[in-house]
């Protein structure tokens, strides 16, 4: 390793929202190419998404790590408005699953490193929750018994929410 993040791919923002339709269909295969043609590996369980509900013949899974603030009306979603920062992001996810370990190895003393923890949902379940402090970066995996669901990924660009993880991190039991 050259001591960077090398295994972090770039992002890759819309540059011409006159082309969203475009990075739309780019985003979607994308996802299609990370989560559902294949699943990556953690802790030697495959990583699953959600599938259902549908919204726009695209899964549970994809509005998760490309929108944010959507709004439910019964059991399925009412709206969701794309967050530039997760689409932006949409090939991290995988990344971070499968490249986490390099961490450890890395030597560049400027890098944070992903630090990683564990807790107890609301719904009983453990999450794993992995977070780059540099890149202010974090997933949230849950464990089942044969896989882990993946329930989120998402930049954390305010200070609230910043403050909010490091609570969490400081009273969680570090991996």
């Amino acid at each position: 390793m050259d001591g960077s993040d090398c295994w972090i791919p770039d992002s890759r923002p819309c540059d011409n929202f006159g082309h969203w339709e475009a990075y739309s269909n780019w985003l979607y295969e994308t996802f299609r190419r990370d989560w559902l043609d294949s699943s990556p590996l953690f802790l030697g369980k495959p990583v699953r998404i959600r599938y259902n509900p549908k919204l726009g013949g695209r899964e549970e899974g994809y509005w998760h790590l490309t929108c944010r603030d959507y709004d439910r009306a019964g059991n399925g979603p009412k709206s969701r408005s794309p967050d530039l920062e997760r689409c932006s992001r949409i090939e991290w996810p995988r990344s971070f699953v499968e490249n986490y370990e390099l961490c450890d190895a890395c030597t560049d003393p400027e890098c944070s490193k992903i630090i990683m923890w564990k807790m107890r949902a609301r719904n009983g379940r453990t999450r794993y929750k992995m977070f780059h402090p540099d890149e202010s970066y974090l997933i949230v995996l849950e464990e089942r018994k044969d896989y882990f669901l993946l329930i989120t990924a998402f930049y954390v660009g305010e200070d609230r929410g910043l403050k909010s993880i490091w609570r969490e991190y400081d009273r969680s039991e570090h991996i």
